[in-house]
């Protein structure tokens, strides 16, 4: 337990040598008015819909489909920029950009049950309205589709209606500081590893050499064990001088660690 303290404090003091950036980031904060046609480099979100009512927010979680999350309303927060898009137009049509990622959404398929994928250069498609309902089409015809579920995106035909109809409505945003940005990603991380957390999840690393346990070296796990803790501490305000720079290492050093221990599990082995 002395060496985890300690180890603990020289990682605090180690972070808190940076100096910090006063500076300026967007934070969602909600939903504007509905439109139908995007004006170039402004700021929306589009909401999908589910054949049984479902709303779902469209966003690019860094995979190779385009994403959605089923929820009432947006997800909000600095750390929630990836639900805003920006549309670019020519005269083949629109492309919707990912306000976070840079990535593009394209409307690969040409058939029923084709893909929705996220690629680093524009794919433009046409917009078809009906009332304050929209479509986005491919030069096949087909449209993006959010599936019975609303989340899950695939291609189809049959025009604006069902789990095919989009919603654009214009991104509400503010200004916020650099810091409290960063505050947001931390909150967004800790919340995705707390379970892990000795003394505080719910399902803490077993660490041995039988099947089913990590067989890391202590040196993952401190990482890993050590900057969460910190992570705790930061969002129960009990450092200070926090900085982005100390944010965003322990943030790292979370997923570093977390990778490592999840890469040694003891698997059977058939020879």
């Amino acid at each position: 337990m002395k060496r985890k303290i300690t180890s603990f404090a020289v990682l605090l003091l180690s972070l808190l040598l940076a100096a910090p950036v006063l500076a300026n980031e967007l934070s969602l904060i909600g939903t504007g008015a509905i439109v139908t046609t995007p004006y170039v480099d402004n700021l929306y979100v589009i909401q999908g819909n589910g054949q049984a009512g479902q709303i779902s927010w469209l966003y690019d979680n860094g995979g190779t489909t385009l994403a959605a999350t089923e929820a009432s309303e947006v997800p909000t927060g600095s750390e929630n920029l990836k639900y805003v898009w920006v549309f670019e137009s020519t005269k083949s049509g629109f492309a919707a950009k990912n306000y976070a990622t840079g990535r593009y959404i394209f409307i690969e398929g040409t058939s029923n049950g084709g893909s929705v994928k996220m690629q680093d250069t524009p794919a433009y498609f046409t917009i078809e309205v009906d009332g304050d309902n929209v479509g986005f089409k491919n030069a096949s015809g087909q449209y993006i589709d959010m599936s019975y579920s609303g989340v899950k995106s695939s291609t189809w035909a049959g025009g604006v209606s069902g789990s095919r109809i989009l919603n654009i409505y214009v991104a509400e945003v503010e200004e916020v500081s650099d810091l409290t940005a960063a505050i947001g990603r931390l909150t967004a991380c800790f919340e995705q590893y707390e379970q892990y957390l000795p003394d505080y999840g719910e399902h803490p690393f077993e660490r041995g050499t039988e099947i089913g346990q990590y067989n890391c070296s202590d040196e993952d796990y401190n990482l890993f064990v050590n900057n969460l803790a910190l992570a705790l501490a930061i969002l129960q305000e009990e450092v200070e001088d926090v900085t982005v720079e100390m944010i965003d290492q322990v943030i790292s050093n979370i997923e570093a660690g977390y990778n490592a221990i999840v890469a040694s599990l003891v698997v059977l082995t058939i020879a």
